[in-house]
């Protein structure tokens, strides 16, 4: 496709200029495509690892929550224990029998090995039994002021309750207490009352040791805390402030992923995973700083930063060797260009590309001027090409664009309406050339080309035809004066000649002679008709072209005994004389043939007429004809005689014949 301006054939070839040096795209695209293949892989890689990190602290928290209810599952058996050493006893004999609960409860205590005390309360919140303090001090409530007291003797108690973290006021120990209220006792209260509790101290820092072999990371840790937010156990140890209490969980939800929190221990930003105790007024919550999450990122993209920067800089150094490369091919293919372009403009051959999905025409300079457009860089879209040709030259465009894409090649001869500057478009003719680089039909298949003027070739083949065309109707003028001679006196001497002889019948002797000469008359007459038929048809004068061709084909099939049939669909005005006549002498060359050279037994002919041409089929079932025919032999040359004529009219002929398969003509005139 020609780029360069236009050169003048007559100015000397010129050294095309120096391209303008262009920004380096090809040393920029491998310096930033690698930066952004490592962006993406970064950015992918650093999600990766938050997700991983997201179902990793959900295992966590799951298995801290199953670690931590199986813990206090013990506690609530323990708490079970205690209840059942003291059911129906009353303060009373609690403390008379104080030795012996005393020994009872510190046989249940030992078998939890992360609690640390247990004892059992009276209503008003003096101590009556210690697993761990004996004899345990009566003086000092120490047990009115905690919130598991409050809870539990008030209205609407918990089964289970579940306290935040306390210090001991026997020993400064930090616990928290898993407490129920007595039942049964043996103080006269009715059920229902409260009348004391029992509890187990459970120590935080033990409770945290434990979960701490469930973490994955070193950064990471667990925590236990109550409904309300208040962390009562870490793995790390309890907070410095442990009243500080994180968001509550919705109620409803058994396990919630955060990812984005602030700690309630240390402030960092964290991911957290939280997870419900069953059974219990707990959640257990599994952390990982975002600090940790980042740092194991970065220690992952270490090597891949550092493959990374050696591969951008070998692309980026081999970049400017091929950028430099491509500079110099640019400036041969700019040489190369120009002296495509001078070459085709001087022998008046235009280029073109047809875009299949948008039909758009991509061509050069000189396709369009060939097609009468002022040469543009923007493509020739559909609507517009479609404009500059006349019907039949949009049906030419599309079966040869059809033919290249089925076959690969196709030549055809396309008519256009080439504008003119104040004048009414000029009928030209372009020879067209079509290529499809992928055959097979597709209908979006790209096909490219060539085309050149052939304009004035056709204007001469068309005062080739035109002349032949006048001699042709001069000769039928002379064959109708002749036809009429022959008619007109020919006829009237033979007239005469049969009154003469009618004359004679009175006469009895020469009666087999004068019958003789009435028979010979006869032949004369009917020779001499069937001689002015074939040198001109006046049928089709008097009667028109179907009538003429139908009384053809019923004396031939009368004359030569062969069975025939001619159907005919001819409609509107008559056709123009020298279409009718031709036609005429076509079929009668054709019967001819037939009739020396085919030994057929029946004949077929269809003549049918569209809005742009007139076709006739003839068919015979004779002996048919060898793939490789002589032009000399004689059914050659009643064919090559119907050719000629069909050529004077524009028309084309197509013969189908295998040998024992009877010949088939088509024959296509143009209106």
């Amino acid at each position: 496709m020609d780029k360069s301006v236009s050169v003048p054939a007559t100015q000397p070839r010129r050294r095309p200029a120096r391209p303008q040096r262009r920004f380096p795209l090809l040393p920029a695209a491998a310096l930033l495509l690698p930066v952004l293949i490592l962006a993406t892989n970064a950015w992918a890689d650093w999600q990766a690892h938050w997700r991983a990190s997201a179902a990793e602290m959900i295992r966590t928290a799951d298995a801290g929550a199953e670690y931590a209810s199986r813990v206090l599952a013990g506690y609530v058996l323990a708490l079970g224990r205690i209840g059942d050493l003291v059911r129906g006893m009353s303060d009373a004999e609690i403390t008379a029998r104080e030795a012996e609960l005393h020994a009872g409860m510190r046989r249940v205590l030992s078998e939890l090995p992360r609690a640390e005390a247990a004892f059992v309360v009276d209503r008003n919140g003096y101590p009556l039994l210690g697993a761990n303090i004996f004899p345990i001090p009566r003086a000092v409530p120490t047990a009115a002021d905690r919130s598991f007291f409050l809870a539990l003797s008030g209205p609407n108690p918990p089964a289970l309750h579940v306290s935040e973290v306390y210090r001991n006021k026997f020993d400064g120990v930090p616990f928290f207490a898993l407490s129920r209220r007595r039942a049964q006792t043996g103080n006269g209260i009715a059920d229902g009352e409260f009348d004391g509790l029992i509890n187990i101290s459970v120590l935080p820092d033990a409770l945290g040791e434990g979960m701490r072999y469930l973490l994955r990371e070193a950064d990471d840790a667990l925590t236990l805390n109550t409904a309300e937010g208040r962390v009562i156990g870490r793995t790390g140890g309890l907070p410095d402030v442990p009243d500080r209490g994180a968001r509550p969980m919705a109620g409803g939800v058994e396990r919630e992923l955060l990812p984005d929190v602030i700690s309630v221990v240390d402030g960092q930003r964290q991911m957290l995973a939280r997870r419900r105790l069953e059974g219990f007024p707990l959640i257990v919550a599994a952390r990982r700083p975002h600090a940790a999450i980042a740092r194991a990122w970065l220690q992952d993209q270490v090597p891949a930063l550092l493959f990374g920067l050696l591969t951008t800089t070998a692309l980026f150094l081999l970049s400017l060797q091929v950028h430099r490369a491509q500079a110099r091919l640019d400036l041969a293919l700019g040489e190369s260009e120009d002296w495509l372009r001078r070459t085709t403009e001087g022998a008046g051959v235009g280029a073109w590309e047809c875009r299949g999905e948008s039909g758009e025409i991509v061509a050069s300079r000189q396709f369009h001027r060939l097609l009468g457009l002022v040469p543009v860089r923007t493509p020739v879209d559909r609507p517009q090409m479609l404009a500059l040709m006349s019907p039949e030259g949009q049906d030419e465009w599309a079966d040869g664009l059809a033919a290249a894409r089925r076959t690969g090649h196709a030549c055809f001869e396309l008519p256009i309406l080439r504008p003119c500057r104040g004048l009414p478009p000029e009928r030209a003719w372009l020879a067209v050339e079509a290529q499809c680089p992928e055959p097979g039909g597709d209908e979006t298949a790209d096909v490219f080309g060539i085309a050149y003027d052939i304009t004035p070739r056709r204007a001469a083949e068309a005062r080739a035809a035109l002349l032949l065309r006048r001699m042709v109707e001069q000769q039928e003028e002379e064959r109708l004066r002749i036809a009429r001679d022959l008619h007109d006196r020919l006829g009237q001497h033979l007239t005469l000649l049969h009154l003469e002889l009618s004359g004679l019948a009175a006469d009895p002797a020469p009666a087999a002679r004068l019958a003789r000469l009435h028979a010979i008359a006869r032949a004369l007459s009917g020779e001499a008709h069937r001689l002015a038929i074939e040198i001109r048809p006046t049928a089709i004068d008097d009667l028109g072209l179907e009538t003429a061709l139908r009384q053809l084909v019923e004396d031939w099939g009368t004359r030569t005994g062969i069975e025939s049939e001619i159907h005919m669909r001819l409609p509107g005005a008559r056709l123009p004389l020298p279409v009718e006549t031709t036609l005429y002498r076509i079929l009668q060359e054709a019967l001819t043939n037939v009739l020396k050279h085919a030994g057929a037994t029946r004949v077929s002919i269809v003549l049918d007429r569209s809005r742009h041409a007139l076709r006739m089929v003839v068919e015979d079932d004779g002996r048919g004809m060898p793939g490789r025919r002589d032009p000399a032999a004689p059914q050659a040359l009643g064919l090559r005689g119907i050719a000629e004529r069909l050529t004077m009219l524009g028309g084309s002929l197509e013969i189908e014949s295998a040998p024992g398969r009877g010949t088939t003509l088509l024959i296509e005139v143009p209106l």
